[in-house]
Order: structure tokens, then C-alpha cells, then sequence
């Protein structure tokens, strides 16, 4: 943040005293010297006051850019929540550790039958709430013909059809 002060005006650094021409002064953050201005030699070496805490480089806060990108990452973050995420269409999404999520009621399914769901199944909360990933409110339902049916009420519909057209194929 640099700005100078009106033209044609001398200021004094508030850090070396030397007196220089407004082209040359910069204003302090606020929060740092209450708005004092300063030299452009002065100005560049306040910022550089502490060192990073794991590297050692010279840096305004206590770890430099690339050690906090690293070090801020997962359950380091502020933003933590367990690995868990609601994504913007109401289902939880899981942290699988290799920077890709899941959607948990895809997992609990899948945990449950012991292996991954087809491409055709579908997993559908029967509650309706998205967020309820406990077994018992979860159901697969197959999207082949016609979409969106429990696969058991699909083989029941097909018996029943098979009994009035086909009867000699249910013996």
C-alpha cells in the first residue's frame, strides 16, 4: 500500500528523519504505525521485521507463503470440519485423503454390499433428507428401464407381469 501526499510537498520519515520529496514517501499500514509516513528505504525494511518460524526467510508474520500454504492444509486449516462437506446439493461429501471427496451415502452403500456401486444404481434416501446417510434410510434404486424404481419392486412388477402374459416362464 503506497500513496503519496499532496504535491509538491516535503514530509519528513517518521523512522530516519530524512526529509524527502512526497514521491518518495509511503504510508505504513494503519494498523501498524497509526497512518506515519515513511521513506522508501525505511518502508521496505519495516516490512521485513520477523522470520518464518519453519524456513527462516525474512517475512511480515510468522511463516512465509509457501510454509503456510503447506502447513495450512487439511486438519492444520481453520476452515477444518472432519472431512466432511455439505455440497451445494445438500449431500455429504467425504475427505478420502487423496484430494478426492465422496459422497457418503454412495460410501455407506457400497461399504455395506462389500463392493462399488454399478453405474446404473443409484442410492436414494428415503426420508428425503440428504444428510440422513444412516443404513436404514438408504436404498439402492436401479436407473435402467424405466428410471427410478427400487429393484425389488421392478422383480415384483415383473412377476406380477410375467403371471398375466407369460405364465409358463415363472415354472
Amino acid at each position: 500500500m503506497s500513496f503519496c501526499a499532496p504535491r509538491n510537498k516535503i514530509n519528513m520519515c517518521s523512522k530516519c528523519s530524512k526529509i524527502t520529496p512526497c514521491e518518495e514517501m509511503h504510508s505504513c499500514p494503519k494498523s501498524l504505525h497509526k497512518h506515519r509516513t515513511m521513506c522508501r528505504r525505511c518502508s521496505a525494511t519495516s516490512n521485513q521485521t520477523n522470520k518464518c518460524t519453519d524456513c527462516g526467510v525474512s517475512c511480515r508474520k510468522q511463516r512465509c507463503y509457501p510454509c503456510f500454504s503447506k502447513f495450512n492444509r487439511g486438519e492444520n486449516s481453520k476452515c477444518w470440519r472432519g472431512g466432511r462437506s455439505v455440497n451445494s446439493n445438500g449431500y455429504v461429501a467425504i475427505n478420502l485423503g487423496t484430494g478426492k471427496w465422496g459422497l457418503e451415502h454412495r460410501l455407506v452403500m457400497e461399504k455395506q454390499l462389500g463392493r462399488s456401486l454399478f453405474e446404473y444404481e443409484n442410492v436414494h434416501h428415503v426420508n428425503g433428507d440428504r444428510s440422513d446417510n444412516r443404513l436404514e434410510n438408504l436404498e439402492i434404486w436401479s436407473e435402467s428401464q424405466p428410471p427410478g424404481q427400487r429393484a425389488e419392486d421392478k422383480v415384483a412388477y415383473a412377476v406380477e407381469i410375467l403371471t398375466l402374459y407369460r405364465p409358463e416362464l415363472l415354472k
